[in-house]
């Protein structure tokens, strides 16, 4: 999927590989391909990374705030990931 703001391509289903410690999530990235995880984009292995800090930012709706946690800023309304665990991401 294709943000038109930032023009970075994002997995649908946030929990695609599930809760990996760090280093395992940065080696799945890379064995991240077409055929995975619903991907249709033609990738190949090594195309893929984790976001860092700023990218994951550019999703979040600073006007809006998880119920379960008032501190916590949330994805906006209408988001169109499957998946996503609030306060589970690396970068």
């Amino acid at each position: 999927m294709t943000d038109n703001l930032t023009g970075l391509i994002w997995l649908r289903d946030a929990s695609c590989l599930g809760e990996l410690p760090w280093t395992s999530a940065l080696v799945d990235t890379l064995f991240l391909h077409d055929g995975l995880c619903g991907l249709l984009d033609g990738s190949e292995a090594g195309h893929w990374r984790l976001p860092n800090v700023r990218e994951l930012q550019s999703l979040i709706d600073y006007g809006a705030f998880d119920s379960s946690d008032p501190s916590a800023p949330k994805l906006p309304a209408g988001h169109p990931f499957t998946g996503v665990v609030s306060s589970y991401y690396w970068s």
